[in-house]
């Protein structure tokens, strides 16, 4: 059985046990240690009440009110948004063995006025163990080489290790390091946001000396296609080393862009970017061309909007809210100019660089 399988099974179980024995007997049993099965606790919040009748991890809990408005937004959204069907959310918890924080995956199910909930460890135990391996190894090189050394290596892709890759963070937040985005390097961490809206970066810049995971989405570097990631990040005398694994396969073959002709998969990039556009709206387009799952090799999306004010710029946020016809060549060609002319048919234009 997989491990959503078993969450499940547990869950399961416990409604099972409900029904037959009452409340106050599955109270009782699921707090004892009987109750723990497969390193599963059970939680179990009532609905109307917005209590929380079971946690092991923390009994002091037990019995507050963790419903809207609390502090406890993670126990109100199980509240809010169970299903009879069960809700699967992924989120930060502790690992009841371990009590180390990691991501996990939750399933609540609403039965009777209540919510049945348990998780298991998003991580893959012997992968994990071979991200921290690999981030153990830089540690190292840089205890022994120095700090030059290190970004030197690991801002190559001789670097990587099929999935693996490094990226280092200095004391101040910002990039030193990173294979497969250069164009992050000089950059804050914090201000790195997902195509989904989270705010990874943020979370990845809370690294302690413990060392936290965090999920999130992002390009897998030999497809570059968003897939979930886990990601060990570290804080070691200053800096955060970091890296992860991918959760499933990537796509086969190299990216598409790879082999491309540069002018065909310009204007196949951009007529990409309006189909999502009109299928999607303005929100996802956003969110999507404004992060660095939006990059294929040298190719991104910078848009305007009616008033020629940018909207989307991954590579020069400082951009977004100023106006294009302002934007000048390196040459001191009036580039911006050039593009606030577009038509419908599309203009092209060349520049030696960007200044402002």
């Amino acid at each position: 059985m997989s491990d959503d399988d078993l969450t499940r099974a547990y869950v399961t179980r416990a409604i099972e046990y409900y029904g037959q024995n009452g409340l106050d007997a599955t109270v009782e049993f699921y707090k004892s240690a009987e109750g723990v099965q497969d390193r599963r606790t059970l939680i179990l919040l009532d609905e109307a009440e917005s209590t929380l009748l079971i946690y092991r991890n923390i009994p002091a809990l037990e019995g507050q009110y963790v419903g809207p408005g609390s502090s406890f937004a993670a126990f109100a959204r199980l509240i809010t948004d169970a299903t009879e069907e069960g809700l699967w959310i992924m989120t930060q918890g502790v690992n009841p063995v371990t009590k180390q924080e990691e991501p996990r995956r939750v399933l609540a199910v609403l039965h009777d006025g209540l919510v049945f909930s348990t998780s298991h460890s998003a991580l893959v135990e012997d992968v994990a163990d071979s991200v921290k391996a690999y981030v153990n190894k830089a540690i190292s090189k840089y205890e022994d080489d120095g700090l030059d050394a290190v970004i030197s290596h690991y801002n190559g892709e001789d670097s990587l290790d099929g999935q693996f890759y490094l990226f280092l963070i200095g004391a101040d937040d910002y990039y030193l390091a990173h294979p497969i985005f250069p164009h992050l390097i000089g950059s804050d961490i914090k201000d790195v946001v997902g195509s989904d809206g989270q705010e990874l970066g943020r979370e990845i810049a809370q690294a302690t000396e413990d060392g936290v995971w965090v999920e999130y989405l992002w390009p897998h570097p030999l497809s570059r296609k968003e897939q979930q990631k886990v990601t060990w990040a570290i804080r070691h005398d200053g800096l955060i080393f970091a890296s992860g694994y991918y959760a499933g396969e990537p796509e086969t073959g190299p990216p598409a862009w790879r082999d491309a002709d540069p002018r065909e998969y310009t204007v196949q990039y951009v007529n990409q970017a309006v189909e999502r556009y009109e299928s999607e709206g303005l929100e996802s387009l956003l969110n999507y061309y404004n992060s660095v799952a939006s990059f294929e090799g040298e190719w991104y999306l910078f848009a305007t909007d009616d008033e020629d004010t940018y909207h989307i710029h991954p590579l020069l946020p400082r951009l977004i809210g100023t106006d294009i016809k302002d934007v000048k060549g390196s040459d001191g060609y009036e580039l911006g100019e050039e593009l606030a002319k577009a038509t419908e048919e599309g203009v092209w234009g060349n520049t030696c660089g960007l200044t402002r």
